[in-house]
C-alpha cells in the first residue's frame, strides 16, 4: 500500500526597512501518513474551517523527520496532503506512542477521552466513544469463547467491549451476562446513536476512517447518545433480557459472566496503542 506525505511548509517572514515583507526562508517538514480517524461531532474541536482534526492518527518517518515534524505539528501548525490539510488543536488532550520499526519510527496520536476505555474525565452530558480494538486482541477473546458460542464469539467479543465502554461512562449498571452484551450490541447497531464510518472523504459524517485496514486496528464505531436516550434503551434492553431468561431458569444470568471486570487490566490491555496493534 501507498501512503501519502503529510507535509508542513514554514515560511520565515522578513521586514526590509520601508515596512516591505518578503519571504526569506522556507521550510519542510514531512512523515508517511499511515492513517487517519475523524468523529468531529463527538468534541468541542471537531471540524473547523474544512481541516481534518483527527482522534487518532498515525504516521511513519525517520527518527528525525517525525521528531521534527511532530515537534511543528503537535504546536498547531497545519500539515497537509495532496487532498486534505490537518491540524491538531492546541489545547486538545492528544496522548503519544512511538515504535520503532525497520527504517524508521511509527508516531501515533489519538485523544484519550474519547479512544480509551477509561475516559478519565467527569460523568459529560452525553456519552461518547470511539471503539476500534486492536485485531489481534478480538482475535484473541473470540479464541477462548469460541467453545460456548460458535460463529458468534467474534460478535460476543466486540459485544463485551463495547458493553465495558457504556459500563465506564454512565451511573447505570449493566447485567454482568456476555449474552446481555450480545442483545446490547445487535440492538445499539439498530439505533440512530451507533455510527459507522461514512464512505466520503468530503462528507465525513459522524465518523470517517482512513486506509485504516493497514492499523492493525478492528472496523470502528463511534457512539454518540444522551444520559436519557441511553438510559431508556438499556431499561427497555434489561427488561427483554430479564423476560426471554426467566422462561429458562435463573441459571441463564450467571453473576460472573464479565469479560473486563477490572478497570485498570481493561485498560492496559485496550490502550489504543499502534504498536499493540501491529503487534
Amino acid at each position: 500500500m501507498r501512503f501519502p506525505t503529510l507535509e508542513i511548509v514554514r515560511k520565515k517572514k522578513r521586514t526590509r526597512s520601508g515596512g516591505l515583507v518578503e519571504v526569506a526562508k522556507t521550510r519542510a517538514f514531512s512523515v508517511s501518513l499511515l492513517g487517519y480517524l475523524t468523529a468531529d461531532e463527538l468534541w468541542e474541536g471537531g471540524r473547523f474551517d474544512n481541516l481534518v482534526r483527527p482522534v487518532w492518527i498515525a504516521c511513519f518517518g525517520t527518527d528525525q523527520e517525525s521528531r521534527v515534524f511532530f515537534a511543528n505539528f503537535r504546536s498547531g501548525y497545519k500539515a497537509k496532503t495532496p487532498s486534505a490539510r490537518f491540524q491538531l488543536p492546541k489545547k486538545a488532550l492528544y496522548r503519544w506512542s512511538t515504535q520503532e520499526v525497520p527504517g524508521g519510527v511509527i508516531s501515533v496520536g489519538y485523544l484519550a477521552k474519547l479512544v480509551e476505555l477509561e475516559p478519565g474525565v467527569t460523568m459529560e452530558e452525553a456519552v461518547r466513544f470511539v471503539l476500534a480494538p486492536p485485531r489481534w486482541w478480538i482475535e484473541q477473546q473470540a479464541r477462548e469463547l469460541e467453545d460456548e458460542f460458535g460463529e458468534e464469539a467474534h460478535e460476543v467479543a466486540h459485544a463485551a467491549l463495547f458493553a465495558a465502554y457504556l459500563e465506564r461512562r454512565t451511573p447505570l449498571p449493566l447485567i454482568r451476562d456476555l449474552r446481555f452484551h450480545l442483545q446490547l450490541y445487535r440492538s445499539a447497531l439498530e439505533t440512530d446513536w451507533l455510527h459507522e464510518p461514512s464512505g466520503y472523504d468530503t462528507n465525513r459524517g459522524i465518523c470517517f476512517a482512513a486506509q485504516f485496514s493497514a492499523s492493525g486496528l478492528d472496523s470502528p464505531l463511534a457512539c454518540y447518545v444522551s444520559h436519557a436516550e441511553l438510559g431508556e434503551f438499556l431499561r427497555q434492553q434489561t427488561y427483554q433480557f430479564h423476560q426471554e431468561n426467566l422462561h429458562h431458569g435463573t441459571s441463564r444470568i450467571p453473576t460472573n459472566r464479565w469479560l473486563l471486570p477490572d478497570a485498570d487490566p481493561a485498560t492496559l490491555q485496550l490502550h489504543f496503542d499502534f504498536a499493540m496493534a501491529g503487534g
